[in-house]
């Protein structure tokens, strides 16, 4: 369940941590009845952190894998002969 509460709250930064917490998700902190920011635990910022890493992965292999299927590869021997080649070698 979101749980919103209104900036003055935040003033009290013990019962503020408190909320955040023992919310279980996310706290949006509003101001004037419009979103101002949002808290969260340390624990659920990994997490959205990890998250977000895994769905930038998964997405770089599936374009990866789109291009094996299209033949757009090369050997292991000729990508490092092209490396060589662009660094002088």
């Amino acid at each position: 369940m979101a749980v919103c509460v209104p900036i003055r709250d935040v003033k009290d930064t013990t019962k503020f941590l408190e909320v955040v917490n023992g919310a279980g998700s996310p706290v949006t902190v509003t101001r004037n009845g419009y979103e101002a920011f949002v808290a969260m635990t340390p624990d659920a910022y990994e997490g959205m952190r990890i998250e977000a890493a895994k769905a930038a992965l998964y997405g770089r292999l599936a374009i990866a894998e789109r291009q094996r299927l299209n033949g757009e590869v090369v050997s292991g021997e000729d990508f490092l002969e092209g490396l060589l080649c662009q660094h002088g070698r």
